[in-house]
């Protein structure tokens, strides 16, 4: 086998791959897939990096807001929307593009990146009144949207559980604070009535960050 490389420009990323030509002519130019696949993978890594580095970029700012808010909007924050929409626009045009198994793999690890980072860097960073955790449920109903038509909503549910403790109303938090006093698994029965499967000791240290009780 004689091995050669060739340059492929993609849309994001210069890659290389060294693509295989056989003597026998006969023989189909891509037997071995080595060299496809490498490009392929390569090529993939390269696209879920701009685009999550795209998204992430615009929705700086979303990231720093205050989530004390004086009321909630009817409609997604207005500092996530560019950055959604770069995401919508991105996973729309892979769909439409890339083969299934591949496809598979950017958005999953796409939806997986955004749901730890909405977790770790928004809920477990910030302080929350009523009025911000139930705006902050509704971007991220727009946010779980982009991916409903690739996947079932219990993909998202441990983002999903930790949204439904933090934008329970009032009175619960200050119920389940109470009942928890002491004995995180008091709560168990009141969380098994709410379809939260989150432990006792989780769902108290979520709703340690609401700021009106």
């Amino acid at each position: 086998k004689q091995w050669y490389q060739r340059r492929v420009r993609g849309s994001y990323e210069s890659h290389y791959v060294k693509i295989a030509k056989f003597e026998d002519d006969d023989a189909p130019f891509f037997k071995n897939m080595q060299g496809y696949t490498i490009l392929l993978q390569d090529a993939c890594l390269s696209l879920q990096t701009s685009i999550s580095g795209a998204s992430m970029s615009l929705m700086s700012p979303y990231f720093k807001q205050s989530w004390e808010l004086p009321n909630k909007l009817d409609s997604i924050s207005p500092a996530s929307s560019a950055g959604l929409m770069e995401l919508q626009q991105s996973v729309s045009l892979l769909s439409a593009t890339l083969p299934p198994e591949q496809f598979l793999g950017i958005w999953s690890a796409l939806a997986d990146l955004f749901q730890q980072e909405f977790i770790n860097k928004i809920i477990f960073k910030n302080r929350f009144n009523l009025a911000g955790a139930q705006q902050f449920k509704t971007d991220m109903q727009g946010f779980t949207g982009i991916f409903l038509d690739h996947c079932s909503p219990a993909y998202f549910s441990a983002l999903t559980q930790h949204i439904r403790v933090l934008s329970q109303p009032t009175e619960t938090v200050r119920l389940w604070q109470g009942e928890g006093l002491g004995n995180p698994d008091n709560l168990a029965e009141l969380l098994q009535e709410k379809d939260i499967s989150l432990s006792g000791e989780a769902v108290l240290a979520i709703l340690k960050l609401r700021t009106d009780v």
